[in-house]
């Protein structure tokens, strides 16, 4: 049986079409992710990763579409579709976007049933076998995205076998199809660049800033640490060069970018890279500002000195709980003291800091809850950022609420096969009702916010008004995007 649709044209080079899907249909996310969201309009660094390395490697025409920068609706999206008349669309999911990913499928099947639609994303590495099941979707890409989607166009244009293409899954008439494994790639330096000049930089900004343009940037894949909420630790970590790191840089500087977000999992895994970056931006004497996900006990005075030298004006934590047994029981590997150490450090090198807490977690009582909500305080951060737990798929916390009996069923892998519109990621109901959760979840908000001092420290840090009102823009939008 063929593995590759028959009005594919091989022969020809391909018009392939990267797609960051519209935000219409989403679940409810992570609060760290909605936070970001909430405070900016972010490039979508996956699908321009994949596009870089399609024009580093072939010759295919390459265009990609980010519908919510765009603010296109589907009729918006489908006009879009037609317009670019591609042969092979790519799509970037998570379990979140799954629906508006399956609903672009559909568009694009109906401009085209030609259409070879290609999902790829962090869902398709939980769920590859599902998504490649669903309608619309021909293949399924695994891991890291910019080979194996390169050798599945490559192989479409050849009329060659897919069974060849290692990290991809397909449907093989009723049955899925899934290929040898891509091993990740170990160094990633000699990928190419995101191709940013396919999207237009100006609809990309941070809303705490003043700066005219911002970037994501990535500097390493995967996770060192076991949080066991987290499914980042499942992915093997590797990193980029502080050369090569700088060189991107100095390429978005030309196009006039100046603000750079890291969106690794850790940026300060290694602070001797760190400090190794840090050095070659001031060597370079680029004037730009970054700023970046860190690991509490990884904290260090003249590192920190040396980071805001070169530019780092904000520093994200994952604090998670306020008590050491919280904290021993997620595996954060930080203790309480770590966390107010480096608060107060960060604090005093004049470094802003947003610090993310999670409550309901398992066996966590209504006084450890309390207990975290006081500490966030205590802490002092510019921004404090609250979500209920949520046992995500694939994660050791999930895995511990199949095998207790306290999840009745794999219900992540249930939505994968069929995302229905009514469904919804569930809490964790051991000691807490959902209801419970979202009324402490609002007092954890309106006792850090409402706070008189809090709005004393932020009046009297602001330089100007339009920096107050950018703060006070960017506090409210947290409080609104709020579980």
């Amino acid at each position: 049986m063929r593995s590759v649709p028959e009005l594919l044209f091989p022969g020809s080079l391909m018009k392939v079409l990267l797609i960051f899907p519209p935000r219409l249909n989403i679940l409810p996310e992570p609060e760290t992710s909605r936070m970001s969201e909430s405070a900016g309009v972010y490039l979508p660094l996956g699908i321009l990763y994949v596009a870089g390395h399609l024009k580093a490697h072939t010759r295919h025409e390459v265009s990609a579409l980010d519908a919510i920068a765009g603010g296109l609706s589907y009729a918006d999206l489908e006009a879009e579709i037609r317009r670019a008349a591609p042969q092979v669309v790519g799509l970037s999911a998570t379990t979140f976007n799954l629906r508006d990913v399956l609903e672009t499928a559909r568009i694009a099947k109906t401009v085209d049933s030609r259409i070879h639609v290609n999902v790829g994303g962090p869902h398709t590495q939980i769920y590859p076998r599902e998504t490649a099941a669903l309608p619309h979707v021909d293949s399924v890409t695994i891991g890291d995205g910019e080979e194996t989607f390169t050798a599945l166009v490559n192989t479409l244009e050849s009329g060659g076998d897919l069974r060849t293409v290692p990290g991809l899954a397909f449907k093989q008439g009723e049955d899925v199809c899934i290929t040898d494994e891509r091993p990740p790639a170990k160094d990633l330096d000699p990928f190419p660049f995101p191709a940013r000049e396919l999207l237009p930089i100006d609809r990309y900004y941070s809303g705490i800033s003043d700066k005219k343009f911002s970037t994501l940037i990535l500097s390493s894949r995967g996770c060192p640490f076991n949080c066991q909420f987290c499914f980042s630790k499942s992915t093997k970590y590797r990193e980029r060069s502080p050369a090569n790191i700088v060189a991107e840089i100095e390429a978005c500087v030309k196009m006039g970018i100046s603000e750079f977000k890291f969106v690794d999992e850790t940026f300060n895994v290694h602070p001797k890279k760190v400090r190794e970056f840090c050095e070659l931006v001031q060597k370079k004497q680029l004037r730009i500002t970054w700023e970046i996900r860190g690991r509490i006990d990884r904290q260090d005075p003249d590192l920190l000195r040396t980071m805001k030298r070169a530019g780092c004006t904000c520093m994200y934590f994952g604090v998670e709980a306020g008590t050491d047994d919280m904290l021993k029981l997620i595996r954060k590997g930080i203790t309480v003291e770590q966390a107010r150490d480096a608060f107060a450090l960060t604090r005093r090198i004049g470094i802003r800091t947003v610090a993310y807490f999670m409550i309901g977690h398992p066996t966590e009582t209504r006084e450890q809850i309390w207990e975290t909500i006081r500490f966030s305080k205590a802490l002092k951060p510019d921004y404090a950022v609250y979500s209920i737990f949520v046992p995500y798929p694939c994660t050791a916390f999930y895995a511990m609420g199949l095998e207790t009996g306290l999840i009745k069923q794999d219900y992540w892998q249930a939505y994968a096969a069929d995302p229905i519109a009514q469904f919804r990621p569930r809490v964790w109901e051991e000691n807490f009702t959902e209801q419970e959760l979202l009324e402490l979840l609002e007092a954890a908000y309106k006792h850090f916010y409402m706070d008189a001092r809090y709005v004393f420290r932020r009046v009297m840090a602001t330089r100007s008004l339009a920096e107050l009102s950018r703060h006070a823009r960017t506090a409210l939008k947290i409080l609104r995007f709020r579980r």
